[in-house]
């Protein structure tokens, strides 16, 4: 057989094995935002109340989460979080493998109003959560949609430094505290942020937001039992190749 073409053909097998064990990692999705399969949902609202509706008739389709946030303004405005920490999407670096990086998504819609009259220029955000050790990590830099209907936000490529610890008592994030993708068993989740800036001090705001279409992907070294069947056909192609090469 002409050495190129046999050349090409073992470039084309390495590739689809390489290609195979990159792509291995579990993934985690949920389009039914039901809340009886969160273990834990922490919030936060500076200033006034919050209230989880669970699901509803407004998802995209379906059911979808709801959270119900309303308060005076103060002096900087409304701001609010709501996480939402599933109990069966857990993964265990220690004995799963390291993690790489994660790779998630959420849609994401709202409808928020000052003393009754839609608002203007609020912005809502997506983030990926982790619980970890009893602590809580959140993405850094959330994904980022407009406040109208339901918008699909994406976070590919997240890693251990995308992620700070959330401070239930201050809301805010620290980036240099982040969990580890190495070690010690972990539960995902997301959470929702709303902020209305600049609106005048005593106005009552209502935050009405919405989430469905959860989807997380784990990606590490370890190729799945699918994968790795893969990455063995293309080296029996490989060696298919090289059998006949030698006739």
């Amino acid at each position: 057989m002409n050495h190129k073409i046999y050349a090409r053909r073992f470039a084309c097998a390495c590739t689809l094995g390489a290609a195979a064990l990159a792509q291995a990692g579990p993934i985690y999705s949920d389009g039914t935002m039901a809340l009886a399969q969160f273990s834990s949902t922490p919030t936060w609202a500076l200033p006034g109340t919050m209230t989880v509706a669970g699901a509803s008739a407004a998802g995209n389709p379906g059911p979808g989460l709801q959270v119900l946030a309303q308060g005076l303004t103060g002096q900087t405005g409304y701001s609010y979080i709501a996480g939402f920490v599933y109990s069966a999407f857990s993964y265990d670096p220690t004995s799963a493998g390291a993690i790489s990086s994660i790779d998630f998504s959420i849609d994401r819609a709202a409808k928020f109003t000052d003393n009754g009259t839609p608002l203007a220029g609020v912005t809502i955000t997506g983030r990926v959560l982790i619980e970890q050790g009893g602590q809580l990590y959140m993405a850094i830099s959330p994904g980022v949609a407009p406040s109208a209907g339901y918008t699909s936000i994406a976070m590919p490529d997240l890693v251990a430094s995308d992620f700070g610890l959330w401070n239930l008592g201050s809301g805010n994030v620290d980036a240099t505290l982040n969990p580890d993708f190495s070690a010690g068993a972990m539960q995902f989740g997301f959470a929702m942020r709303g902020t209305a800036l600049g609106y005048p001090q005593g106005d009552t705001l209502q935050l009405d937001s919405y989430a469905d279409n959860f989807w997380l992907r784990v990606n590490n070294d370890v190729p799945s039992p699918g994968t790795l069947a893969l990455a063995l056909a293309a080296l029996a192609l490989l060696a298919a190749q090289r059998q006949r090469a030698r006739r």
